[in-house]
């Protein structure tokens, strides 16, 4: 697990059950994230703390570009691979546990454009296939960061010429 990672556990645990429990100043959230910075060597992060739908606060940290001295601001993009699994897995169960939406729909239910290889792969793959990675679309690591597309969708038309394979469930 690299630095960036496990910092980013460690801040997202600490500032959770901090916010939940006691009201802290901003300033002692400060000094808890250059506490972990410096004890992690981060080269940088950003932090943006959220309570009832307002940004109460915002700020980055240590350097964008350690060789240039850039430093982090808050509309700085960092990549952050496959810690999008847990909040998309996070976010799908909010919605699941509301009803919004089941583990057994077909993601086009909700996104309609959304399409995979075939037709076979629409009828059968569930957004719970999806979440547990059983869809066989395959990992397409540093694609979105070589060749980044501004629309996902389009992404996903774009990949599914690389699609090979469904599942087959009984």
């Amino acid at each position: 697990m690299n630095k960036l990672t496990l910092i980013w556990i460690l801040l997202t645990f600490s500032l959770t059950t901090v916010a939940e429990d006691t009201p802290l100043p901003i300033t002692d959230i400060e000094e808890k994230i250059l506490h972990f910075v410096n004890n992690y060597n981060a080269p940088g992060l950003s932090v943006a703390v959220v309570k009832n739908n307002e940004v109460i606060f915002i700020q980055g940290f240590g350097f964008r570009d350690n060789e240039k001295k850039l430093p982090v601001d808050t509309q700085t993009a960092f990549h952050i691979a496959s810690m999008t699994k847990a909040f998309t897995g996070a976010l799908v169960g909010q919605l699941a546990s509301e009803n919004r939406l089941k583990l057994s729909d077909k993601p086009s239910i909700h996104i309609p454009k959304f399409q995979f290889f075939n037709a076979e792969m629409d009828q059968r793959i569930t957004i719970g296939d999806l979440l547990s990675l059983k869809s066989s679309i395959g990992d397409h690591g540093l694609s979105l960061v070589l060749f980044p597309m501004s629309s996902k969708t389009r992404y996903c038309q774009v990949n599914k010429r690389t699609q090979k394979r469904a599942i087959i469930r009984a």
